[in-house]
């Protein structure tokens, strides 16, 4: 790094992630060997993960003599690019001058030299060390054997293709001993899918002991908490919270500069996500793969945790009711918050079918109930809400939205959760079908997939609207949830 001419932090070290980066990529084994064969390094935009990894390979090549490493990217120009940038930092710190043929080329201390050959550029080192360029092709480093291999921005290789160039420079590192090193870097791609999110889960789940992490980023149980909305219709207490998180999770605003300034602001962070897409901002930033029809949204862990006797229902709550997709059932749940803040969660009924189901809403407004009955309003939700509002006196319904609603309330959920503020006494109708959960992508944000998921959701889906309710709406109101009139 000081080769390359890059401030050190204001205590006079390496910013963490730097230190981190090194350590894992220079662990070594026993007998001296490379403890991990392969390295995956997942870090978000601007947190100075490609340069931590180039000043390794470059520190690699200053002392060992004859060192060979082949960097690639998504493609050959973006390869270029790594090699061009840090070999002309190289040259403007002085280290340049070795082999000099013209006047035109850069004068140094002849510790190496740049070749620019327009996507085949490489640095060549006194020591006979060589960092050089290839396309993400297994043609173009066959039969060239490298004592590593780096693989960066590998959440936007081509699967196929991506996994064909892997296996293809495997073999390149068989004759070069114990040291020998694979190192994928990168953020998360469009999809879980390829070679990066392949490599990434098989490291996460430790199925290798040859293989290291360095991973920043954000789980699926957090990434549940967050919401899609844009920044500035997020509440004060929801931007903090995302602050927070992007302070956790992005290296670049804890990496202090020397002159107090950091790698990458919490402002910078804010421009970016007002300005790009929130599936974007998360990925590229906060290194959140988009969710599939295996991304559990529950810690059931914590679930579990959350377990308590059940108390008596209070007499300020609300009440939500969810039908399955097909019709084939319907939940009502209640939910509300004790003395201590923390949120209860009860199902009232779940049972086959809809037909009992405006019945059972006029018999809780008749126990005193006073507000409405809320409801995503799609599909299957929309009959049972016809018949209740056509009963004499009427039952209320209220239609829930997906933006306003839907993503908040699953995701309020989620945060309140995983932060210990929520209790239940154990209904196996809702434990099953958090159990079950998934979640789904969308334009604009993501909820738990009904289709996706393994069991009937209703009931998760019920409890998570009821406590939305209470939260926006009936804890704002005077009196409870026994008290004011209806039509």
């Amino acid at each position: 790094m000081e080769m390359l001419g890059l401030e050190a932090d204001g205590e006079g070290g390496l910013f963490p992630q730097v230190l981190n980066i090194g350590r894992v990529l220079g662990a070594r084994d026993p007998e001296g060997g490379s403890l991990y064969k392969t390295v995956v390094v997942e870090v978000g935009r601007r947190g100075v993960k490609s340069t931590s990894i180039m000043a390794t390979l470059i520190g690699r090549a200053m002392n060992r003599p004859g060192y060979k490493a082949v960097i690639t990217a998504q493609s050959g120009t973006i390869a270029s690019s790594i090699v061009l940038e840090h070999g002309e930092m190289l040259e403007n710190n002085g280290y340049a001058g070795y082999k000099r043929r013209t006047s035109d080329d850069i004068d140094g201390d002849g510790t190496m030299r740049l070749l620019r050959n327009g996507g085949r550029e490489r640095i060549e080192f006194s020591n006979k060390s060589v960092i050089w360029c290839v396309p993400p092709t297994a043609a173009a480093v066959r039969s060239k054997a490298a004592d590593d291999i780096w693989i960066d921005e590998g959440g936007e290789h081509d699967s196929e293709k991506g996994q064909a160039f892997l296996d293809g420079v495997r073999p390149l590192m068989d004759t070069r001993g114990e040291l020998a090193q694979l190192i994928l870097s990168g953020t998360p791609g469009i999809a879980r899918v390829g070679m990066f999110w392949d490599a990434l889960e098989s490291v996460r789940k430790g199925e290798d002991p040859d293989d290291g992490v360095v991973d920043y980023s954000v789980s699926d149980v957090e990434a549940g908490e967050l919401t899609a909305k844009p920044w500035e219709e997020l509440s004060d207490e929801e931007q903090e919270a995302e602050r927070e998180l992007w302070r956790r999770v992005h290296p670049g605003p804890t990496s202090v500069k020397s002159d107090g300034s950091t790698l990458t602001s919490i402002r910078t962070l804010e421009k970016r996500r007002k300005k790009m897409p929130w599936p974007q901002f998360a990925r590229e930033y906060l290194c959140i793969w988009p969710a599939d029809s295996h991304t559990k949204a529950v810690d059931m862990g914590a679930w579990a945790a959350a377990e308590q006797p059940a108390p008596e229902l209070p007499t300020k709550y609300a009440v939500a009711y969810d039908v399955a997709p097909d019709g084939s059932a319907a939940a009502v749940c209640a939910a509300w918050r004790d003395d201590d803040g923390n949120a209860w969660l009860e199902v009232l009924q779940y049972a086959a079918g809809t037909d009992w189901l405006p019945g059972f809403a006029k018999g809780i407004r008749d126990s005193g109930y006073r507000h409405a009955f809320a409801f995503d309003g799609i599909g299957a939700n929309h009959e049972p809400a016809n018949r209740m509002e056509a009963l004499k006196p009427r039952v209320k319904t209220k239609s829930m939205t997906f933006k306003f609603d839907m993503m908040p309330s699953q995701a309020g959920f989620i945060r309140e959760l995983n932060a210990g503020r929520v209790r239940h006494s154990g209904q196996a109708s809702l434990t099953t079908a958090l159990d079950g959960a998934v979640w789904r992508n969308l334009d604009g944000g993501r909820l738990w997939g009904r289709k996706a998921s393994t069991n009937d959701i209703a009931p998760a889906v019920a409890a998570a609207e009821a406590l939305h309710y209470y939260d926006t709406d009936i804890v704002k109101r005077g009196g409870s949830a026994m008290s004011g009139m209806f039509d």
